[in-house]
Order: C-alpha cells, then structure tokens, then sequence
C-alpha cells in the first residue's frame, strides 16, 4: 500500500509541469557545476596493440546521465525566436555525419561519437532554453571551476596528482613517461591537469570562463567574488601551460578591445578591475614559475622540440587519411582507427587525432559534412554579428575568434566529450547574449 502511495506521489511530481520546469532548471546549473568532473561508466575498454586506447573506449559520462535527465524533464524547449534557423541547420548536420556512419570504417566507434554529439547538442539546448538565467549559468561554470582550480595547484607544487575513480581523476606523476611535463634541464615540472584528461583541455575551459568574467564586468556586475574568482582563474590559467590557450585569450581580448575602440566605447570600470585582477593572478603564478614559461617557448628543449615533431607528423599523416574517403569521411571518430590501419605496429599513444579541429572533421565527415558545419557556422556568425555595435556583440565574435584558435592548434573541441561540452556551452552562451535583451 505505502509503495502504491509512493509511487502515485512521483507520478503526481512528474505531471505537474511546473515542478517538471523548475527540477530541470536545476538539473540545467548543476551539469555546469559538474561538468569539470570526469566521472564515468567505462562499459568497453579500447584496446590497440595490447595497449589502452582511448579513442576505442566505450564510456557514458555521469554529466551525460544529468543531461538526459533534465531534457527528459523539460520537455518542449523554448528557444531565443532566433535561433530556428540555428536549429535546422543542426539537423541538417547531424543527417551528414548518420551518413558518415553509414560508411564508417569502425562502425561502433563512429556511433559512440555520435551519442557524445547528441549530449553535446543537448546541453546546448539547455543552455539557450529562455527557462534559465545568464548569471546563474555563468555562476554554475564558475563555481565548478573552483575546485578543480585548487586541484590544480597541488599538482603543480606536489607534482603528483592522485586518482579517483569516483570523481574521474587519472594518477599522474612528474616522474612518469607519458605525463605531461615541461623538462627545465634535470629538473620536470608537472602541467595542471585540474580534473581534465589534459592540461590543454583544462587551459581552454580557463579562456572561455576569464572572458565571460569580463563580459560580467562589462555589464557592470561588480561583487567581490568575481573580483576573488578573477585572480584565482589567472593564476590557474598560466599553470595549465597551454600556449593555444594563451593565445586564443590575447587574440580574443584584442580583438574585444579594438571593436570597443573602433565603435567609441569606451571600456567600464568593473570590466577594467576583473581585467586587472585577472593580469595580477597571472603575474603572481609567471613569477614563480617564469623559467617554466620561457621553456615552453623555446623549441631547442628536447620535450618541447619532440612536441612540435609529433605535430608537424600528425599534419603529414593527416593527408592519407583524408583521401580514404574525402567526400563522406571515414566516420565520425574513426581517425586513430584509421591511423593505425595506415601505420601499423607502433604502440597505441602514438595514434593521435590531427591537432586541428577543422582538418581532423573534413577527415572525420568528409567535404558533405564540413561544408554543412561551414553553413551553420556562418548561421550563428550571422546571429551575432546582428548586434555586433553592442557589448553582446564585441564578446560574442571575441567568443568564436577564441574558439577558432583552440580549434586551429588542438582536437579536443571535437574528439573528446569535455571538448565537446565545451564547444557547446560557450556558443550556446554566445547565441544567448547576442539575442538576450539587456
């Protein structure tokens, strides 16, 4: 009788439309505040040569589960009237890469990226929903970025990170083969990986959150915590060590500042303090760790030498992938798979995507489906240059020059689930500002 009770009174929650709503809202703040995290169910572990393999690894990530769940919950989305076009260009790319699968040379590994693409598109989705507010998405982000921000600083002074299943934490080790470190003679500095596979993947999730403080401080938020989380996020920001990363946010923050100049607008006051505290975060982590700066810019150190090698091998390689099947592509992640059927017998480490996420999808999906991407990128650019002589506008195209340079020197945005998460948080926010009333 109690069970009967009891599940009358979920039934009863789940058909009130308003609790349905207010639940998936919440759901909506708590993925962002855990989307650092990368806890997950492993259910097929990728093996290639004897070794881990990560691109053949079968796994649905905890945040994937939360996603589903407030979609599930939310039921009809309620869009910005500007985003259909968005929309069905969307589609329209999803249909070209189900055709790429129908193609695909490792079938299974093409449908597990594909599931990881539907999340992705979810979580836009619920990012652009008019359900939800701005300020708490960005402050979900940010308060997600804490921890693994102090994280970050223990693996640097520690040089050791420790595991967690839990939580999704890899053990790493400065001392260990594989890790990524920067080499300063004798000595080894261990890169921040926060709580991300990589420390790029870490640094990129820093750009987008530095820029979307100051987009806070543009619009004249001024509490102390921005202020608080400003010096910590730079600091954090110089040990991830990511030179795309350091460059997307010069590149973004020029472009941002020459826009406001060129239309006479002159930056406020609080964009100016977050700027600030921003520069004395960085400033504090780059004096104690300058020799460690300088040696990432310098191409005689033989870690540095034999990273630049490996990109410039991976761009050689690139070009037989491609012409497998140019016009469709190979399937959705099915690069490595690729990569291993042309260059056999060498460990699994060795089979990388192309450290460039426009090359890696025209091998990837082919010239149908890149053309396609192509198409709705000029869609949404078309969104956000409507209000280009706003503020909205100015950090919007700032948001896509960022995204674009990560995209040119790495993968992640594309080939693994925290880069994609990331592609689809911060155009869904960028869509949201550029049609958001002030």
């Amino acid at each position: 009788m109690m069970r009967g009770k009891s599940f009358a009174k979920i039934k009863g929650f789940f058909s009130r439309a308003r609790d349905r709503q207010h639940m998936a809202t919440g759901l909506t703040y708590a993925v962002l505040f855990l989307l650092p995290w990368q806890t997950r169910w492993i259910f097929s572990e990728g093996l290639l040569n004897g070794e881990h393999w990560e691109y053949g690894t079968f796994s649905l990530y905890a945040v994937e589960v939360i996603i589903l769940v407030a979609i599930f919950l939310r039921g009809h989305l309620v869009w910005f009237s500007g985003l259909w076009k968005v929309q069905r260009r969307i589609i329209l790319f999803f249909g070209a890469c189900f055709l790429s699968l129908s193609f695909a040379r490792f079938f299974d590994g093409a449908l597990y990226h594909l599931l990881h693409l539907c999340f992705a598109y979810a979580l836009f989705s619920l990012v652009v929903d008019t359900r939800v507010q701005t300020k708490m998405l960005l402050f979900s982000f940010f308060a997600g970025l804490v921890t693994p921000s102090f994280l970050a600083w223990f693996q640097v002074l520690m040089g050791n990170s420790p595991a967690s299943t839990f939580f999704g934490l890899a053990f790493q080790d400065v001392s260990i083969l594989g890790t990524s470190v920067i080499a300063m003679g004798g000595d080894r500095l261990l890169r921040a990986y926060g709580s991300f596979p990589h420390p790029n993947i870490f640094g990129g999730y820093f750009v987008v959150a530095i820029i979307f403080l100051m987009w806070l401080g543009w619009r004249g938020k001024k509490e102390i915590w921005l202020s608080a989380i400003a010096i910590l996020f730079g600091s954090v920001f110089v040990l991830t060590f990511s030179r795309s990363a350091w460059l997307a946010l010069v590149v973004g923050l020029i472009f941002i500042v020459m826009a406001a100049w060129r239309f006479h607008t002159r930056p406020p006051p609080h964009f100016q303090t977050i700027a600030f505290f921003c520069v004395i975060g960085m400033l504090a982590a780059g004096s104690i760790f300058s020799q460690a700066i300088f040696t990432r810019f310098d191409t005689s150190e033989r870690l540095e030498a034999l990273s630049l090698s490996e990109r410039v091998n991976g761009y050689e390689q690139w070009g037989e992938v491609f012409l497998k099947n140019f016009v469709i592509g190979v399937g959705p992640g099915g690069y490595t798979a690729v990569l291993s059927v042309l260059f056999p017998g060498q460990s699994a480490w060795a089979y990388q995507p192309v450290h460039n996420v426009f090359l890696l999808m025209l091998s990837e999906i082919g010239l149908l489906g890149f053309l396609v991407f192509v198409w709705w990128g000029m869609t949404v650019g078309k969104v956000i240059v409507s209000v280009f002589q706003k503020s909205q506008g100015f950090f919007g195209i700032g948001f896509c020059i960022v995204i674009g340079v990560l995209a040119l020197f790495d993968h992640y945005l594309w080939s693994l689930w925290p880069g994609l998460a990331l592609s689809a948080f911060t155009i869904g926010m960028t869509l949201r500002l550029s049609l958001e009333k002030d």
